[in-house]
């Protein structure tokens, strides 16, 4: 049975996404995984969701359109929005980046590998942090 509540996965990178959400089925994760390439598509959806509303975001910093940060800044703004963690899942290293992120309420900041393992590991460790934070149970 799969978890009714879902992980929002922002990422413009359609290979990163589908490593992404073969990593998660790998792991046992139940919640469905929905993906966004866009972040202003993202808000739309996240702003049309009633009850389902995700119970994480996955976000890239590296969007069209609108920057992972801009992406952040919004969600943490909105009243109805603000309660949902966003852990960043980018490739930047940069101090500036994870210190903004941080100050604008992101609840973690993960570095992309370029290899599928350390993904894998990446998200065990995301999946069980939440997991351990009395999040819906996510797994089979």
């Amino acid at each position: 049975m799969k978890e009714s509540r879902p992980i929002l996965l922002v990422e413009n990178d359609p290979v990163q996404a589908k490593a992404v959400e073969r990593a998660f089925e790998a792991l046992g994760v139940r919640s469905p995984c929905v993906h966004f390439t866009d972040g202003k598509e993202a808000l739309v959806y996240l702003r049309h969701q009633n009850e389902e509303k995700p119970w994480l975001i996955l976000l890239s910093l590296d969007l069209p359109g609108m920057t992972g940060v801009e992406f952040l800044e919004v969600v943490k703004s909105d009243e109805v929005l603000k309660t949902i963690p966003v852990v960043l899942l980018t490739a930047s290293s940069h101090q500036n980046d994870i210190t903004q992120s941080f100050e604008l309420g992101a609840a973690g900041y993960m570095i992309k590998t370029s290899k599928y393992e350390g993904l894998l590991e990446t998200l065990r460790t995301i999946a069980q942090y939440w997991s351990l934070c009395k999040r819906p149970a996510i797994y089979e």
